[in-house]
């Protein structure tokens, strides 16, 4: 039969086995999101750069059926892709929000010294307000949304005159 400092001690092992998981977590759900920001702007570059040129051609001299066209999809694609890039950004930021609330509940059972999970969300200070990474990142992604839009409309607008 157990005693109950053995169970305790079980309890304990099991909870830091936990918490090494849920750090483990929360270091590769991060990386996903680096990763994400990463390839999102790299796309968006690529983006861009293919709605100057095209909007180039239609402008001079190469304005084809094909080119009007590819003038109208690029600035959609770019729209429907800075929604998807938000819907996972979303879900990664749900993931995080998890694994650091049971951090954080793990670090108050085990009474840990030096709290990592306690600390995250803490915000940025920028003038007298802080902001979280989420805050920041829903601004550009709204600001992306609102870009995109506009090309769009620019387009279909500047290709019915």
């Amino acid at each position: 039969m157990c005693t109950q400092w053995e169970e305790r001690q079980e309890k304990i092992e099991s909870l830091r086995s936990e918490y090494s998981t849920v750090a483990n977590h929360w270091r590769f759900s991060q990386g996903i999101r680096f990763i994400l920001f990463g390839v999102s702007a790299t796309a968006f570059s690529g983006l861009f750069g293919a709605y100057r040129i095209v909007l180039l051609a239609v402008v001079g001299d190469q304005s084809t059926a094909i080119n009007r066209f590819l003038a109208l999809l690029v600035p959609f694609v770019g729209l429907v892709l800075s929604f998807l890039v938000d819907a996972m950004e979303r879900a990664i930021e749900h993931m995080l929000t998890k694994a650091t609330l049971r951090g954080r509940a793990i670090e108050s059972e085990l009474n840990i010294k030096g709290r990592i999970f306690s600390d995250i969300g803490t915000g940025v200070k920028f003038s007298r307000r802080r902001f979280s990474v989420p805050q920041v990142m829903r601004v550009i992604f709204v600001l992306n949304h609102i870009a995109w839009a506009v090309l769009s409309s620019v387009t279909i607008w500047a290709l019915t005159q």
